[in-house]
């Protein structure tokens, strides 16, 4: 099946939190960006990878180190799903500028041209700080 190329609006919403009472918000239900390379997904699977960490490092089966697991997924996916939501607000920005192909071709040039540029975006959206990827 062939369809015609189309294009949607760049959306951006974020919960004001990701808890409540016994209960964690992760993926699509905290956030929604625009489908951009599947960055939605990844991040979802950071989010669900963060609860569990914070759930084993400090649950012990009580309400009192539950509320504190979650406020610390809380605090970290929140911040870094934030920061993550600024860069797409920025090429949303970009690319409705008066000369989106001029700035779009600068933008690309560097991450062409720039091995640590690429690095460093290939690491924030695969959420692999410490890990070394095989980045050409």
């Amino acid at each position: 099946l062939v369809m015609p190329p189309r294009s949607y609006p760049l959306r951006r919403l974020h919960a004001r939190t990701y808890i409540g009472d016994r209960l964690a918000l992760a993926g699509d239900a905290a956030h929604v960006i625009h489908p951009f390379a599947g960055q939605g997904l990844n991040l979802g699977f950071l989010d669900a990878r963060a609860l569990v960490e914070d759930l084993r490092r400090s649950w012990d089966g009580s309400d009192a180190t539950l509320r504190l697991a979650l406020l610390r997924y809380d605090r970290r996916r929140r911040r870094e799903n934030q920061g993550f939501l600024l860069a797409l607000e920025g090429i949303r920005m970009l690319f409705r500028t008066p000369d989106p192909v001029g700035w779009r071709a600068l933008l690309l040039g560097a991450l062409a041209h720039r091995r640590s540029l690429r690095r460093f975006w290939v690491r924030r959206a695969t959420g692999s700080p410490g890990r070394r990827l095989l980045v050409p």
